[in-house]
């Protein structure tokens, strides 16, 4: 069926995902394509004069670029433009794959992630006082030259929603007042009457006391895990494991170490661990995959 001769313009899209070779860069062909790795990773486009203009990651490498030469819309039919080689490196692990995607990302400026490039944390965590003495938390959207002048700020996030969500986290395990943090408009709070908030609202809870909660709930805002654990999971090939540290509430970088090798070193660990740079962006990648569950093993860490 295959063979024949109406069939074989389908059979070679299949093959090639739909690549049509006169729509590939100059110097890239179906033959390069297929050479590449069907395997997890991040991959790297460069130009005529060997400058990197996108970094990308998949779990497939081979397939992913290849939908970008297959892709027509503005952003394929540009990198068919300006790509002209290929490079990649292989990483196993997902997770290791977008946390070397985001350092090349910011490191490399490549002009064609400028999506990626341009993200930007404009939704603050922050605390002020408000005319009773009581220290206050809420939410704003502002902007990246605001926020540099802003002494307040306990942390800035990607959506308006992962500060609303990290506020809600501090009021329910501090039990902090919602009126006092813009979130029930009206005295008493909701939260007094379920008796998880100590009178802030009505003037019923000391001034010093409220006060000297919110400060604890801000400090515990200042590492950005609270736990120090090593987050094992596929390696490059089926001998290796890669190893993700995280350590005085950072993100240090990972490494790769044999199947067998024993994790509870974490001087050795940092052997073999590249050191690599903390941020807000590595810290959303982590607790996604560690929230979904997308790792194989995280090995905790006594701290000393």
């Amino acid at each position: 069926i295959l063979a024949k001769e109406e069939n074989q313009e389908k059979v070679e899209d299949l093959v090639n995902l739909g690549v049509k070779e006169a729509n590939l860069p100059k110097n890239i062909t179906l033959e390069k394509l297929h050479q590449l790795p069907e395997e997890c990773g991040v991959y790297y486009f460069y130009d005529e004069e060997g400058d990197i203009v996108y970094v990308g990651k998949s779990i497939n490498i081979k397939k992913r670029v290849m939908e970008h030469f297959a892709n027509q819309k503005a952003k394929g039919q540009l990198l068919q433009r300006m790509v002209f080689n290929i490079s990649y490196e292989v990483t196993g692990s997902e997770l290791v794959a977008l946390l070397q995607e985001s350092h090349e990302i910011k490191q490399l400026h490549p002009p064609v992630n400028k999506a990626q490039r341009a993200r930007e944390f404009q939704h603050i965590l922050y605390s002020y006082e408000n005319d009773d003495g009581y220290m206050c938390l809420d939410t704003m959207r502002i902007s990246e030259k605001k926020k540099q002048q802003k002494e307040n700020v306990v942390r800035a996030y990607s959506s308006a929603a992962g500060a609303k969500s990290a506020l809600n986290q501090l009021i329910d395990e501090f039990e902090l007042c919602q009126l006092h943090c813009n979130v029930h408009a009206s005295a008493p709070c909701f939260a007094y009457h379920l008796d998880n908030c100590k009178g802030a609202c009505i003037g019923k809870e000391l001034v010093e006391d409220y006060n000297e909660r919110v400060c604890d709930a801000i400090a515990s805002m200042e590492v950005d895990f609270k736990k120090d654990f090593v987050i094992l999971d596929k390696g490059r090939n089926l001998e290796e494991k890669s190893v993700i540290l995280v350590e005085n509430g950072q993100y240090k970088g990972f490494g790769f170490i044999d199947i067998n090798e024993s994790v509870s070193d974490v001087e050795g660990l940092k052997d073999v661990v590249k050191p690599f740079q903390h941020n807000p962006e590595v810290v959303r990648i982590i607790h996604h995959f560690l929230f979904k569950d997308k790792v194989e093993k995280v090995v905790v860490l006594e701290r000393g």
